[in-house]
């Protein structure tokens, strides 16, 4: 994961990428309760499909094994915008996805907001747009 800015505290921006690495690594491990402490009971999650879905539909998607995120789940290009208890990650996200409609690999562009709310930095929202095959 590689940050090319940042603006804002740095203990804000530390803390944000941590739980960013805590949750991607989790998604790796197909690690389901780890996954959904990082995501916000509020959260809104629109796929690069353009399907949009809170928490409750993500987690049991993820539960049932209709969602699964492949090992090589990987991103870069961050670019982290923090505030004292909300923050900004765009980036671009390398994925590869089992779902009822088969696999997905490729290149998404994200944009993920996540805040500060008892006491641990949350995902309160995702949104993904497919990037073109090089």
């Amino acid at each position: 994961m590689n940050v090319l800015r940042q603006s804002g505290p740095e203990a804000v921006v530390e803390e944000v990428l941590a739980a960013e690495q805590g949750r991607l690594d989790a998604m790796r491990r197909h690690d389901v309760d780890a996954v959904e402490g990082f995501l916000s009971g509020d959260l809104d999650y629109v796929f690069s499909s353009g399907k949009m879905e809170g928490k409750d539909d993500v987690v049991t998607a993820m539960r049932s094994g209709a969602l699964r995120y492949g090992e090589d789940l990987d991103e870069r290009d961050l670019i982290v915008r923090a505030f004292s208890d909300t923050a900004v990650l765009l980036g671009i996200l390398e994925i590869h996805i089992k779902n009822d409609s088969g696999d997905f690999h490729g290149l998404n562009r994200f944009t993920s907001h996540w805040v500060h709310e008892n006491g641990s930095w949350t995902m309160s929202s995702w949104q993904s747009t497919s990037l073109p095959a090089d």
